[in-house]
This record gives structure tokens, sequence and C-alpha cells, in this order.
């Protein structure tokens, strides 16, 4: 009796007293939310500068991927290394900010239009900028200066940029090309001085490591590839839309300097000069590769340089620099125009640098998709625009040469589909 007197008493008693622990627990769990939403709250009222921009620039992230396609992108490999692009093959460029189709021409780049026929063909090389990952066929500069400059009245000039390369990639291209090329005196290079300078130092970094020899793991690297993992989830997730997430990850990126800066930040820093020492010998070191071979097989290299959206746009810099932690004021946005200057001039490399010119715009933000850092179709335009007339200039001496250009030269290479192409050599 006394036992079902003591059940009753028990049964009794409200459920949050006979389950006091869990009680606790949930009355604290709601304290922390109402806390952490009015935290949201008042950081969506008043916020910094740098975090309204952040804000601003996972928004035109959408739900798709930062970089991906539809269909795999076929291409043409030497020993397992990019050469071309399948040609007269085609694929998708998705991204949220647009998405266009790439139709690629009988020499494996991309295809121009209306495209030009000349006995002679000027090579374009570049990155994802001279490709023109973001714009269609006809909206690349070098379909523009294909149709507005001089020279492009005379010779026909073939876009063979490749996103993801640098560089090394494009003078394997060339070192297996150039005959079939037609043996052409000139390349204009298309130089990304936003992260053309870490692919060489990338380079030059497999050519030092052992063959065939792993580095070994480590507590960084792991630390670093579980950061990359959370960081991605957190940007493409519902939770890119939390202020107090994006302060939070600022927050902790700087307490344990993983700050995963965007690549032009390192090289805009005057005072990272180790960096810079080693950006500068493994630059020296590419460039005089470039001259020997050019001198081996009579061609000559014309480099353009392609600026970063943080060294045009002062105000993307500026809350970028915040986002960072850095001060706006310790940066340098033509460092990087300096460095590969005088890399270029000890060479006797000649070069064309419209840096300044995009600077000066007014409306220069219309230049720049939002997130994904490419140039927008008038981007394309205006930086045709800024070249053009100093193109004509550095190719005045230019002669054409009658060749002749194989249909199918590269049907006995390797043919791959890629289903990553953010990072094609």
């Amino acid at each position: 009796m006394p036992e079902d007197h003591h059940d009753s008493s028990k049964r009794s008693k409200p459920w949050f007293r006979r389950h006091a622990k869990t009680t606790l627990l949930a009355i604290n769990l709601l304290q922390f939310l109402l806390i952490g939403l009015a935290f949201e709250v008042a950081l969506r009222l008043v916020s910094p500068d740098w975090l309204k921009y952040r804000m601003d620039f996972l928004a035109h992230g959408g739900d798709v991927d930062d970089f991906g396609t539809d269909r795999s992108w076929k291409t043409v490999r030497n020993n397992g290394l990019f050469l071309s692009f399948e040609p007269h093959s085609s694929f998708d460029i998705l991204h949220a900010e647009y998405q266009n189709v790439a139709l690629i021409d009988e020499l494996g780049g991309r295809e121009l239009d209306p495209e030009f026929v000349s006995e002679q063909l000027l090579p374009c090389l570049g990155d994802s900028f001279t490709f023109g990952v973001g714009v269609e066929n006809d909206e690349t500069f070098v379909n523009h200066l294909q149709a507005s400059t001089e020279i492009g009245k005379a010779v026909r000039l073939v876009n063979l940029g490749v996103p993801g390369s640098a560089l090394p990639d494009q003078r394997f291209i060339v070192e297996r090309r150039h005959d079939e090329l037609g043996k052409p005196p000139i390349y204009l290079i298309f130089f990304f001085l936003g992260n053309d300078f870490a692919g060489i130092l990338d380079s030059a970094a497999r050519k030092e490591s052992p063959v065939g020899r792993e580095s070994a793991p480590n507590d960084r690297t792991a630390w670093r590839t579980l950061s990359a993992k959370v960081n991605a989830y957190v940007n493409q997730s519902w939770l890119r839309h939390s202020y107090a997430i994006q302060l939070t990850k600022r927050v902790l990126m700087q307490v344990t300097s993983d700050t995963r800066r965007n690549l032009v930040f390192y090289m805009m820093e005057p005072e990272n000069t180790a960096y810079h020492r080693r950006v500068r010998e493994a630059l020296q070191s590419e460039l005089a590769r470039w001259s020997e071979i050019g001198r081996g097989t009579q061609f000559e290299v014309v480099v353009m340089f392609v600026p970063d959206c943080y060294q045009v746009i002062a105000a993307r810099r500026e809350k970028q620099a915040g986002y960072y932690g850095t001060e706006p004021a310790d940066l340098d946005p033509l460092l990087p125009n300096t460095i590969l200057a005088e890399a270029l001039k000890g060479e006797g490399i000649r070069f064309i640098d419209p840096t300044r010119d995009l600077m000066e715009m007014a409306d220069a933000e219309i230049l720049f998709y939002v997130k994904d850092n490419h140039f927008t179709a008038e981007g394309h335009r205006r930086f045709a625009e800024a070249v053009s007339r100093r193109l004509d200039v550095s190719l005045v001496g230019l002669r054409p040469r009658k060749v002749t250009i194989p249909r199918q030269a590269t049907k006995h290479l390797d043919v791959r589909r890629l289903s990553n192409p953010a990072t094609i050599p």
C-alpha cells in the first residue's frame, strides 16, 4: 500500500517536475535560441559594411554550385595532360549568375563568331577569362579583338583559353601544337593577375617534389580539408543567410589564421615579402623557359594583363579586406602588376596592361559578376576596347604567313570527358 501511494504521488506531479533535467536542458536551449535570434536581428539592423557585402555576395549564390556544368567537357590530352577541347564539341557552362553554351571550333578552341578566314593564326592563350566563362562565344574579348582591331583584319585569332590553366600549362600546349598551328610568329598570353601567380607556384612545387611520392598527411592539412568542407556546406546551404553565422565564422578564421583569402590579396600585400620572393623566382624561371622555346622555334609572346575585380573595384576591395581583418590602406592593388612587369622586362617580353583604364571607369562594378569574379559581357567588351589600340601598335611588325590547318590534327590523341571543368589541366 505505501508503494502504491508513492507511485500515485509521483504520477500526480507535473511532467516538467518529473523530468527536471530534460526540462532544464530545454529551457537553456530555448534561451540560447532566443539570444541567437536577438543577435541575428541586431546584426541585420546594424552591421558593418564588410558583413553587408559578405551577405550580398552569398545571396548571389542561389542553390547552384559555384562552378558546374550539365554535360562533361570533352577534352584531348597528351600523356595525360590537357592539349585542347575536342574539335566541334559543345558543352554547358552553368552558374547561379549565368548559363552559357560553349562551342568548340576545328582547332579545339572556343569558336569565334563570325569565324574569320585568314592564312595566318594568332593564338590567344589564357585561363577562364580568355576562354570566356560567363559569356557566349560572340561576347568573349578574343571575339571582340578579332572584330575591332587592325590586326584582326589580317590574321585569324584563335581562342585557346583553358579554365584553370596558367603559364606552365599554356607552354605545354605551345610546345606540342606549334607546328600544327602553322608555326605562328606571335602568341598572345592573357595573364590573370588574380591567381595565375599561384598556378605557377603550384607547378614549380610539383617539379620540386620527388616523382611518384605523395606528401605525408599532417594535422594542419587535415584541419584545412575539414574546414574547407564545412565552409562549403555553410556557404551553399540555408545557413548562408545567417548574419550571426558569418560573423562567427570570420572570428574563427582570425583566431585560427585560416583566412582562406582570395589569392590576389596575398599579392597585394607589400609586407608579404616571403611569398612575393617565391613568386618572383618561379615566375622568372617560367618566363626563361618561354624565352628559350621562343628562340628555338622563332616565335614571340605578347602578354596582356587581366586584372582581378578586387584590384579594379576599390569598394569591393575595401569591404573584402574588412572581412579578412586587413586594413585596406595596407594593400597595393597594382603590386601584382609591378611584379609581373618587372619579370617580363627582365626577359625582354612585350606586355600591355589595361588595369588603370578599368580602375578609372566610374561604373567598374558592371565589369564583373558579383559572386563569380569573371568578366560580364560588358567587362569583356570594355577590356577589349582598353587593349585594342595598344595591341595594334605592339603587333605592327607582324607578317602574315601561309598555313595549312589539318582538319583532324588531334584525332590520334586521347579523348576524355571531365566532370570538374574548373581544373582542366
